[in-house]
C-alpha cells in the first residue's frame, strides 16, 4: 500500500472514531451556551458562491454553534474552529470540540480548522502534490489520536508548531446556496457535480482523487460498522 493510501485510511479511521463517540446529554439542552465559534475564511475554489450566494446556516450544525462576523472574537470558554463558508458541518463531526470544552481530555486544542480550509493554501499551490496534502492533514489532525486514547500514529513535522490542529472530518459541499452541487469553473459558468463527501474538500480536486476517495469511504464505514458492532450491515 502506497503512503497516500496510509494517510487515507489513517484519516478515515479517525474520523470514524469521532463519529462513534458518545455526547454527554447535557450536551443537547436548550438554549446551551455557544460552545463552538466559528470563523470563516473565504474559499480559494468558489469565490462566487462564497460572497455573494451564501446563507451560512450550513456551518451551524447544532445548538452551541455561532458564526462569527467579521472581526468578532471568539466567545469566552468556547472553542474556535476555522472552516471555509461553503462547507456542510454536522453534530457529529463537532463532537471533538463539543466534548473538548465539557471534558478533560489530554491534548485539548481549543483553536483548530477543517480540513478543507487547512488545505485550501497548499491545494492551490501547484508544487504541493496530493500525498503531501495528505500527509500534512494527518500530522496536523494526530492530535485527535491521544484525544481518543490511541497511540499516536502521525507525528507533525518540526516546522509544524505554528500551524493549527485539524478536525478530522470530511467535507461537503453545504446545500444552503444557489450554486449547491457546483464547482466553480469560471466565474460565469459553475460546472454542476453531485453533492458527495470528499476526503478533504467540499469542491473536488481532481478525478486523479477518486480512488483515494472511494478508499477512504470504504475504511470509514468499515471502522465505524465494527465500532457499533454492526458487522456488515453499515452502507453509507
Amino acid at each position: 500500500m502506497d503512503s497516500t493510501m496510509v494517510h487515507a485510511r489513517r484519516m478515515a479511521r479517525r474520523e470514524a472514531l469521532v463519529l462513534a463517540q458518545y455526547p454527554a446529554l447535557e450536551a443537547w439542552v436548550t438554549d446551551p451556551p455557544v460552545r463552538v465559534s466559528i470563523r470563516t475564511v473565504p474559499c480559494l475554489w468558489c469565490p462566487v458562491v462564497a460572497a455573494a450566494h451564501l446563507d451560512p446556516e450550513g456551518l451551524r450544525a447544532m445548538p452551541g454553534v455561532r458564526v462569527l462576523a467579521a472581526g468578532e472574537p471568539a466567545l469566552a470558554g468556547s472553542a474556535l474552529l476555522t472552516a471555509l463558508p461553503c462547507e456542510w458541518l454536522t453534530a457529529r463531526s463537532l463532537l471533538p470540540l463539543v466534548l473538548g470544552v465539557d471534558e478533560s481530555r489530554p491534548r485539548r486544542p481549543m483553536s483548530v480548522m477543517t480540513r478543507a480550509a487547512a488545505a485550501a493554501p497548499l491545494a492551490r499551490d501547484s508544487r504541493v502534490t496530493f500525498g503531501a496534502l495528505l500527509a500534512a492533514l494527518d500530522a496536523r489532525e494526530s492530535w485527535i489520536d491521544a484525544w481518543l486514547g490511541l497511540a499516536q500514529t502521525a507525528v507533525p513535522s518540526e516546522d509544524a508548531a505554528d500551524v493549527a490542529p485539524v478536525l478530522a472530518s470530511s467535507a461537503r459541499l453545504t446545500p444552503y446556496t444557489s450554486f449547491a452541487g457546483a464547482q466553480i469553473g469560471s466565474d460565469t459558468e459553475p460546472r454542476c457535480l453531485p453533492l458527495v463527501p470528499h476526503i478533504i474538500t467540499p469542491h473536488l480536486l481532481s478525478s486523479g482523487t477518486a480512488a483515494v476517495n472511494d478508499e477512504y469511504f470504504a475504511c470509514r464505514r468499515s471502522v465505524l460498522a465494527a465500532e457499533l458492532g454492526l458487522g456488515d450491515k453499515l452502507r453509507s
